[in-house]
């Protein structure tokens, strides 16, 4: 699956994470492997075509704690440029969603943006002081 393979008009793709993990994340970027939301998930990153659906796969996670899943959703968008195409598959666990993959690669943090429903991109991750969720008025 190449770049040209990851469907949607938009520059950008995206992946939800809880408002909790920035500060890992602001250090490390995404990585696969780490904290899984869901039974069964394998060590890759999970993005989506469309930022409305990748919040809604963090918004009905499975293994996630109340603490974590109070701190509110925040949708990350990264340019399509930056992935890796040799890295980029089907999503495995939504074989039915065209604009749903996975990831097999880091995404450094510099490269990542806030995205804001409604707003579309906000600003970089590291240069955001506050980080708004992807819904309400935070």
């Amino acid at each position: 699956m190449d770049n040209k393979s990851v469907q949607g008009t938009d520059f950008y793709v995206y992946h939800a994470t809880f408002k909790s993990n920035l500060c890992s994340i602001k250090i490390t970027g995404l990585e696969p492997g780490h904290e899984r939301n869901w039974e069964g998930s394998k060590s890759v990153i999970c993005f989506s075509t469309d930022p409305d659906v990748a919040h809604s796969y963090c918004e009905c996670a499975e293994k996630v704690s109340d603490h974590k899943y109070d701190s509110g959703i925040v949708v990350l968008a990264v340019p399509k440029t930056v992935l890796a195409p040799a890295l980029v598959g089907l999503d495995t666990n939504n074989l039915e969603r065209a604009q749903s993959f996975e990831y097999k690669g880091t995404i450094p943090p510099e490269c990542l943006y806030i995205c804001k429903s409604g707003v579309g991109i906000f600003g970089r991750l590291l240069e955001v002081e506050r980080i708004p969720l992807y819904e309400g008025n935070e």
